[in-house]
């Protein structure tokens, strides 16, 4: 499997050694390309990864708890799993949403032939602005 981290390996290597290669020629490029299999060639790919992932990407490949918006990397080591906690804060419904919803119910009912479709002339469109008009009125 190709993960994030060896995939940017390869493409920063190839793109170093083109870009030597370009600029001075191919004794450049194979300059470049010896310095990169050495340590401190490997250290300056692995560092330049570490900054295209960006400065504080927690890697969850060992799992970890996030309690807050965190920038993560997920899937570097292989397939992962992210699951939330707790369930959602739901929203205030507006007493404009529950009369809305109120009148394009009692529309949709009106409206509705037997076998489901919209009697003639009646689209969701004009559902739509029918109920808002609808709970407009019955706001006042």
């Amino acid at each position: 499997m190709v993960t994030l981290e060896k995939g940017l390996l390869s493409l920063f290597s190839m793109v170093s050694v083109a870009a030597a290669t370009a600029g001075g020629g191919p004794p450049a490029g194979a300059a470049v390309a010896a310095f990169l299999t050495t340590p401190a060639g490997q250290l300056f790919l692995q560092e330049t990864v570490r900054v295209a992932i960006g400065p504080n990407a927690q890697p969850m490949a060992l799992g970890g708890l996030v309690n807050e918006a965190t920038f993560a990397l997920i899937g570097e080591a292989g397939p992962e799993m992210v699951i939330p906690i707790a369930p959602k804060k739901k929203r205030k419904v507006s007493q404009y949403q529950k009369e809305f919803g109120r009148q394009m119910k009692r529309l949709k009912k009106q409206h509705t032939l037997k076998n489901g479709s919209l009697r003639s002339g009646w689209t969701p469109k004009r559902l739509m602005n029918a109920a808002h008009k609808a709970a407009k009125r019955a706001r006042r």
